[in-house]
C-alpha cells in the first residue's frame, strides 16, 4: 500500500547522521502532527467500528508489531534514564489495563484469589521499575508512587462489590 505520507516515510527509515542534514525540527514537527492526528483517528475507530471491522484493523500481527515498536525500541543515547522511562510508564499501563480487562471474565470462587494475585503482581513490578530509576524511592514513600493504582483496583473492587 502506498504511503499517504512518503516524505515523512523517507525521513523516518533515514539513518539519523543523514536526518541532521534536513529541516528535522520541521519534519518532527510534521511527525507529531500527523501521529496525533492518527492516535486520535484510531481512538475513534475504536468507539465507534463494530467488533468484527475491529479485528480486521486490530490483527494480533500487526498489534504486536506496534506494541514492540513501542516498547522494545533501542535508545540512541546511553540509556539515559530520561528517554527509557516513558516505556515503563506505557507498559505499566498496558498491564493495568490488560489485567483489568481479563479479571472481567474471572468468576467467583477464584475472581478474589486472581484480584489480589494480579494486584499484587502489578504493586511489585511497579515498585521495582521505579526502585530502578528511581532510586530515592523507599518502601516508606511507596504509597505515593503507587497512588495512580489505587484508583484503578478502587474501581475494580467497587465493581466486583456491585456484581456480588
Amino acid at each position: 500500500m502506498p504511503s499517504r505520507y512518503p516524505g515523512l516515510q523517507q525521513y523516518l527509515e533515514m539513518e539519523s547522521d543523514k536526518r541532521k542534514e534536513m529541516n528535522y525540527s520541521q519534519y518532527n514537527k510534521r511527525i507529531r502532527e500527523v501521529a496525533d492526528w492518527a492516535l486520535g483517528f484510531l481512538t475513534l475507530v475504536c468507539e465507534k467500528q463494530d467488533e468484527q471491522e475491529l479485528g480486521k484493523v486490530f490483527t494480533e500481527e500487526k498489534l504486536d508489531k506496534l506494541t514492540n515498536a513501542l516498547l522494545e525500541r533501542k535508545s540512541r543515547g546511553s540509556g539515559n534514564l530520561q528517554q527509557t522511562m516513558p516505556r515503563y510508564t506505557i507498559a505499566s499501563m498496558f498491564m493495568e489495563k490488560g489485567i483489568m480487562k481479563c479479571l472481567e471474565l474471572v468468576k467467583e470462587p477464584y475472581a478474589k484469589m486472581v484480584h489480589d494475585s494480579a494486584k499484587e503482581l502489578m504493586m511489585t513490578l511497579t515498585w521495582l521499575v521505579m526502585e530502578r530509576y528511581y532510586p530515592t524511592i523507599s518502601l516508606l514513600n511507596l504509597p505515593s508512587v503507587l497512588a495512580p493504582w489505587k484508583s484503578a483496583w478502587g474501581a475494580m473492587d467497587a465493581a466486583r462489590t456491585v456484581e456480588k
